[in-house]
């Protein structure tokens, strides 16, 4: 019995995951996609049913050995340029990232009928912000207004038809081609633009590419829900009582050492905290959680001033590892039991 992770680099929620699995005598092999020409696999059906393989740094995974599948990361494949690359310019890097990402997904169709967190499907269903709106809405939650547009005079429209402002945000997570869409880490967090913000020359720029432009919704606090499996944890995030997460929760205060270069988070003033749902808010949540064929997800909300709760997106990837240390929320555990439940 084992269970697949798959992410890349050094993954904090791996090790959390690891040490899980091995305290209930389960294996783990690692499939490290950012580095993924350390890797081998053999695939097909006339290989038999022990035949399909993986082979990498945590040894062989037989395909039918696998029992469970977690997948931070899974089509992001890309070469390490440092070793076995020597020669391949860009277009032929290219071809290899995204015939491994074919593979994988190979791999997800021997092991579909096994949980998956999550299927690669879902996330594309997640990919589309405006989907994931309307499927909220449809559930029964508030969900802000929001346009993609790449007509100026629209982006200045809407800003003032806003007088709390606007949040500017991709148009999507991830992108749709695979291996070939352009990585840039954490991506682009969430700004707050006033309507005097979006001038003429700043709305020009709208038409290089959609441009996704939502009402701004006050904030009391925030909430992360997870639904894994069929279980539910959600914590309550403090973010209005820092100036640095006012706007979007993952800026998180940053502690400085010499030059005021960041060393790492201040978690020391970070708030969070576990919190208990309604079973009706519970029961939309899993409303959503199906519509976009997801087994695990961390959704975001806001509780405003007036006390309404704001759905704004379902993650099919939500980090978890730092809310589980400053909460004391057992998502590494749950994750396991689920994963392995029949």
């Amino acid at each position: 019995m084992t269970v697949l992770l798959v992410s890349t680099g050094r993954d904090g929620h791996v090790p959390m995951l690891r040490e899980e699995f091995s305290s209930r005598g389960v294996s783990c092999f690692y499939l490290d996609v950012g580095n993924i020409q350390g890797y081998g696999i053999s695939l097909g059906s006339s290989l038999g049913a022990c035949g399909s393989r993986i082979e990498g740094p945590d040894g062989k995974l037989v395909i039918s050995d696998i029992e469970g599948v977690w997948a931070q990361i899974f089509f992001n494949v890309r070469l390490n340029l440092r070793t076995k690359t020597k020669g391949l310019g860009r277009t032929e890097r290219l071809f290899v990232q995204d015939e491994w990402a074919t593979a994988l997904f190979n791999v997800y169709s021997l092991t579909a009928d096994r949980h998956w967190a999550n299927p690669p499907e879902a996330g594309f269903r997640t990919t589309s912000r405006l989907n994931q709106l309307a499927v909220a809405a449809r559930a029964g939650f508030e969900v802000p207004a929001t346009i993609e547009t790449t007509f100026p005079d629209e982006a200045i429209g809407f800003s003032r038809a806003y007088p709390k402002g606007v949040a500017t945000k991709r148009v999507a997570d991830k992108g749709l081609g695979v291996a070939s869409i352009c990585r840039s880490g954490r991506g682009l967090l969430t700004n707050r633009l006033m309507a005097k913000d979006i001038t003429p020359e700043v709305a020009s720029a709208v038409r290089l590419c959609p441009t996704q432009l939502q009402e701004y919704v006050e904030k009391a606090t925030e909430l992360r829900v997870y639904l894994i499996g069929r279980k539910v944890l959600a914590a309550e995030l403090m973010s209005q009582e820092n100036r640095a997460t006012l706007t979007d929760w993952r800026r998180y205060p940053l502690l400085r050492g010499a030059g005021g270069k960041p060393i790492e988070y201040d978690w020391g003033h970070w708030k969070c905290r576990a919190v208990k749902l309604p079973e009706s808010m519970i029961a939309r949540c899993r409303k959503v959680a199906a519509e976009l064929g997801l087994w695990y997800t961390g959704m975001d909300f806001i509780r405003t001033p007036e006390g309404k709760t704001v759905f704004l997106e379902a993650n099919d990837g939500g980090a978890f590892g730092w809310l589980e240390n400053l909460t004391g929320l057992p998502i590494t555990r749950t994750l396991a039991d689920e994963l392995l439940s029949s």
